[in-house]
């Protein structure tokens, strides 16, 4: 069988403001259950802990709202540090997990300018997540990382299984100085963190064992495995049996 292919809506349903300003209020609260509610989309925790989302045809996960500098509802589930919400909409397929605000920040931008260790654990597990997306500063989620002095939350974008744009340049927003990540991390004096940096672009051993050196844990912060987004169009390749209805 052919599966269709679903184009994400970004508008909701019937585009009106009252419904809106629920789905927004009810994200900023970190209200799950009338999230979905207000989306037209049901849902239901699992007994693992997992929140399982069987996905109508045109979700609205994807829509952007004005009054938060044009943020998804992905990008305002990481900004309040919501786990759960974050899970959630993970778990749908057509998920823009790279969608830009009015600023080009994507949710990973948000995560790392928060230093939202666990969040951002959820999102560089994501397939299809971007790691080199600059915002209009310039400033990739590494850069914001090391502009926070969030080391271990540089350390997981930096451990993630990815080619890293090291050699981005950002502008500092204390001093208009533009900087690569290398560059910040040795103007905020985290040698830590520039060894391991200029390591990441020489050695792999090199760079695992100043990692190692400097955050003993750091292996145990990125999951082992991808997360599996759940399926539309065929249920027996999803993750259902693993949640309760």
């Amino acid at each position: 069988m052919i599966n269709e292919v679903v184009t994400p809506s970004t508008s909701l349903p019937g585009a009106d403001a009252e419904t809106e300003r629920l789905v927004l209020a009810s994200a900023q609260t970190g209200n799950i259950q009338e999230v979905f509610r207000h989306l037209g989309t049901k849902w239901s925790r699992g007994y693992l802990g997992f929140w399982r989302i069987p996905v109508a045809r045109g979700v609205p996960v994807n829509h952007k709202f004005a009054q938060e500098k044009g943020r998804s509802l992905l990008h305002v589930a990481v900004s309040k540090g919501n786990l759960e919400l974050t899970r959630a909409l993970l778990a749908i397929q057509d998920v823009d997990v790279n969608a830009l605000d009015n600023d080009l920040n994507t949710s990973v931008h948000l995560a790392c300018n928060m230093g939202s260790t666990l969040v951002l654990s959820l999102l560089v597990a994501h397939p299809q997540v971007l790691l080199n997306v600059k915002n209009r500063l310039g400033q990739t989620p590494l850069w914001c990382a090391v502009s926070g002095c969030y080391q271990t939350t540089a350390y997981m974008v930096l451990m993630a299984h990815a080619e890293l744009a090291l050699d981005a340049r950002g502008l500092s927003t204390e001093n208009q100085q533009s900087y690569t990540a290398h560059e910040l991390a040795r103007h905020k004096r985290l040698i830590d963190l520039e060894n391991s940096i200029k390591a990441r672009t020489e050695d792999d051993v090199h760079f695992r064992a100043t990692v190692k050196l400097a955050l003993p844990d750091a292996g145990q912060l990125i999951p082992a495995g991808p997360m599996i987004p759940i399926s539309n169009d065929k249920p027996e390749n999803s993750l259902s049996n693993l949640f309760c209805f």
